[in-house]
């Protein structure tokens, strides 16, 4: 399988893989997560519910194991997402609003999230806050 674009080291990111993993098993649209194949899900299923989920190691193994480059992206904005989400609830309380964009434009704007391991919130900030 593909090769982790992150390494999953906190116990809350650890927490909030764990969340994810779940709620795709959970998923009646994805019957089949993460292989195609069911008798592998069935066994990724199974190492996965077997697994000391209290570490970390062992949960990227699993993840390196059984994940595609899309299925580790997901995985990671997920975890961007909930520290994004903590951030705000916490400290930096900023009014969120919603922008409709063409799909070339959020393309570009995922493929430098992905890239700077970044949402894309912060993209936009980075790149054009200097004007």
């Amino acid at each position: 399988m593909a090769r982790p674009k992150f390494i999953i080291e906190t116990k809350e990111d650890t927490r909030n893989a764990i969340n994810w993993i779940r709620g795709q098993f959970d998923n009646v649209f994805k019957f089949n997560f993460p292989c195609e194949d069911f008798e592998q899900t069935d066994k990724a299923k199974d190492e996965f519910y077997n697994l000391d989920k209290k570490d970390s190691s062992v949960l990227n193994g699993w993840c390196e194991k059984w994940f595609d480059n899309q299925q580790w992206i997901k995985l990671k904005g997920s975890i961007r997402a909930k520290r994004l989400k903590k951030k705000r609830d916490f400290s930096e309380v900023e009014k969120v609003i919603t922008v409709n964009l063409t799909e070339s434009s959020y393309d570009i704007l995922k493929r430098i999230s992905i890239r700077d391991s970044v949402t894309l919130s912060e993209v936009i900030k980075k790149y054009l806050s200097r004007m």
